[in-house]
């Protein structure tokens, strides 16, 4: 694999690249699951499903804290690509520029996972009048995630 520089120069693939590739299609490689998210729509909820899709694409670059690079992710028309950063970050990019979005991957699938399980709840439009919002949220438990804070 060949891959462009900072400089914007023309490289064999560093093996620090190399290697976070390999283990990246190794851990995550072939999976795929849909994500489901419901919205409050004017003629009540809407559930949508979005699959994810585990799989390299072919782009790389480096930026001033290691090498980053490419794969599918969400299947819809995105104005960004998904990137995975060699120090381990997920995130993505504008152009040519690594925006961190989550600690881990495993953050990414996580927070999915929530997602998805709170699809089954119904949404409301917003608090009755009269009630204490904070004292609402004081009462909810927390909830501990696999992940950490």
């Amino acid at each position: 694999m060949r891959v462009r520089d900072a400089n914007g120069h023309v490289i064999p693939a560093p093996f620090e690249l190399v290697i976070r590739r390999e283990g990246f299609a190794q851990r995550f490689g072939g999976l795929r699951y849909p994500v489901r998210t419901i919205a409050l729509m004017p003629d009540g909820p809407y559930l949508d499903r979005r699959w994810w899709r585990f799989d390299l694409d072919d782009h790389a670059r480096q930026d001033r804290r290691g090498w980053y690079f490419s794969w599918y992710g969400e299947q819809v028309s995105s104005p960004v690509r998904y990137l995975q950063h060699t120090d381990g970050r997920f995130g993505v990019s504008d152009s040519d520029r690594f925006i961190p979005v989550y600690p881990t991957m495993l953050h990414l699938i996580e927070s999915h996972a929530l997602l998805d399980a709170c699809s089954d709840w119904e949404p409301h439009r917003g608090f009755p009048e009269g009630i204490d919002k904070a004292e609402l949220i004081a009462e909810l438990p927390p909830v501990p995630e696999a992940s950490g804070p």
